[in-house]
């Protein structure tokens, strides 16, 4: 019974640090700091906003089984380095990215995650200037479902890209965007564009 208590007491904790995580937040969201494991209770909501930000030292976090709903620029600003996000739901219903790595974000994995916006615009995941990060066994969708610029090292492997707008790709990759690698995916482009675009300056194999 003590045990059952413990675990109790626990899950409560996590429920409350998750209930706190609501559209009360500042327009960024929380800024993490480094090395915590946040599952499976997160779920985050901000309304035409950021609803997770994590900056340039949220490093080596993880993020398994939540749900994260904003808009505007983007749902989730991921900024840092290192992190796992999981088996997990990212959607912006309001516009703006769904997620977007920028600030030099190096490292981060994205696994058997669904990531979804319904912008007319901009792509559900937007690589902006950063490296070697990677999206695994994930499905994205989007006007155009993943933008590469700027970057280096992106791989996006076993996941399935969809663009919804008739001029969006599935994968566009430019700006100078070197060493981008898709593997076993499948890429469905909209009907007026291709579904994979490489522009003149950008780079990379796919098979």
């Amino acid at each position: 019974r003590l045990v059952a208590a413990a675990k109790g007491r626990a899950r409560r904790a996590r429920q409350r640090f998750a209930d706190g995580l609501g559209d009360s937040l500042p327009i960024d969201g929380p800024s993490f700091g480094a090395y915590r494991l946040l599952e499976p209770l997160l779920h985050v909501r901000k309304v035409g906003g950021t609803a997770l930000h994590m900056d340039s030292s949220a490093d080596y976090n993880t993020i398994a089984q939540s749900t994260v709903t904003g808009g505007g620029s983007q749902a989730f600003y991921l900024g840092s380095s290192y992190n796992t996000v999981r088996d997990s739901l990212v959607t912006a219903p309001n516009g703006g990215n769904a997620l977007r790595l920028s600030a030099g974000a190096r490292g981060n994995a994205v696994l058997r995650s669904t990531m979804t916006s319904d912008d007319a615009s901009a792509p559900a995941v937007y690589f902006n200037a950063v490296s070697t990060n990677s999206i695994y066994d994930s499905y994205v969708q989007g006007s155009t479902a993943v933008v590469v610029e700027s970057s280096t090292g992106a791989f996006l492997g076993g996941s399935v890209l969809v663009a919804t707008a008739a001029g969006g790709a599935a994968l566009a990759v430019d700006g100078g965007a070197v060493n981008i690698g898709v593997s076993s995916s499948t890429l469905v482009g909209g009907g007026q564009w291709a579904a994979l675009s490489l522009g003149l300056s950008g780079s990379g194999y796919a098979h």
